[in-house]
């Protein structure tokens, strides 16, 4: 109880920091540990984290944790390349969290990736919150996960691959209260994927449904679908799969939800065995018919390089009045722990309003075959913008 791991330089391991309570040999809690702190630490910014054995990759392991605090971790390259198939499930994550509770904010995370055969992952973070308790995650950057295409999921699967944050009840000592505010996640990779991917998945399975409460993020995923696979799920990528198919489980409003290519989902809701599953392609359907985010937006934003993991914002998107995000309390700082404002923007790093910025929308399209265009650089006398 009670330690603090800071200023750390963590290279060239499986695991980068395991901090754990005591638990049996299938994960029953027997105590869990209170008040460890981990923070300042960098992981994989020289020699990555991972290796190339049957198990998994972690920049940060959390179990049977309260009160527990992670905050200004760098964690740069988690990388796991097994030289053989794995026997069971596993893969890349850069904090993992099994029944965890307190406060995860101001990490960076960029470039967790898993290469290699069988159905493994690569998330972001991976979360259980210890039951009865609270785990807060906000201000963080998650960006550039990814996943090799080297297998064929099964088309009855419905599970989720490649994820900037997976929250799931576990099978034991879950099902906590999950809050996130304020996190920037990009998912982006020059290769298209096979598998389905969000930038945050609320699971629910037959174990529990955790409740989850989102404010003020920004949820982006680029990565272009290759559908090359059926499954009776969808398969394609998301910025945001509520596995829940009925209500009573969220709270979601002030965020931003954005896809870039035409065959992506903005949100999903029932991914879940045996539920009916709705796909919705506006963020204005999706609250019509759930009631969520009614103040949210769905728009592209400049980043100053999500390519290296810098999701400051850049351009117009400094000073967009349309990021207005609401209050949280406890919350007056971003990722750069510069004051947030009286009404803060969405996101990890805090914008400047301005009136003066003019939104447009649109679709740029093919003149002859009137087909949407990506990749699209548009000049408006001397400012230019990608789409």
């Amino acid at each position: 109880n009670f330690n603090t791991l800071h200023n750390l330089t963590i290279d060239r391991v499986g695991w980068g920091v395991r901090v754990a309570g005591k638990t049996a040999f299938f994960g029953a809690i027997e105590f869990t540990d209170q008040g460890n702190e981990i923070s300042g630490c960098t992981f994989g910014s020289n020699v990555r984290i991972g290796h190339n054995e049957a198990s998994s990759v972690i920049g940060i392991q959390i179990q049977a944790q309260k009160n527990i605090r992670v905050f200004d971790n760098v964690l740069d390259s988690i990388f796991l390349s097994p030289a053989v198939p794995l026997a069971l499930p596993t893969g890349a994550r850069g904090i993992s969290v099994d029944a965890g509770a307190g406060e995860i904010f101001n990490n960076k995370i960029n470039y967790v990736r898993y290469q290699g055969d069988g159905a493994h992952t690569a998330i972001g973070i991976r979360i259980t919150v210890l039951e009865e308790d609270t785990m807060k995650i906000y201000n963080n950057f998650i960006s550039n996960v990814s996943k090799s295409n080297n297998y064929v999921p099964p088309s009855f699967d419905n599970s989720m691959y490649v994820l900037g944050i997976w929250s799931f009840a576990g099978q034991t000592a879950g099902g906590g209260d999950l809050e996130d505010y304020f996190n920037t996640i990009v998912l982006d990779h020059e290769v298209a994927c096979d598998f389905p991917s969000a930038a945050f998945y609320a699971s629910a399975s037959s174990v529990g449904i955790p409740p989850i409460t989102m404010y003020n993020n920004i949820l982006v995923n680029n990565l272009t679908p290759s559908l090359t696979y059926a499954n009776n799920h969808g398969n394609t990528s998301y910025a945001f799969v509520e596995g829940n198919p009925n209500p009573g489980t969220l709270e979601s409003n002030n965020n931003l939800f954005y896809v870039s290519d035409p065959d992506a989902i903005l949100i999903q809701k029932g991914r879940q065995l045996g539920a009916d599953i709705v796909d919705y392609q506006t963020l204005s359907a999706w609250s019509a018919a759930t009631g969520h985010d009614t103040e949210s937006v769905s728009k592209m934003i400049n980043f100053v390089d999500y390519d290296s993991g810098d999701l400051h914002l850049a351009g117009a998107s400094i000073s967009d009045p349309q990021l207005a995000g609401t209050p949280i309390e406890g919350i007056d700082f971003d990722i750069d722990y510069d004051e947030r404002g009286e009404i803060p923007g969405m996101g990890a790093d805090e914008y400047d309003p301005s009136d003066a910025v003019v939104n447009l929308q649109g679709t740029v399209i093919n003149s002859e075959t009137h087909e949407p265009l990506q990749a699209v650089q548009i000049s408006i006398g001397d400012f230019q913008v990608q789409t």
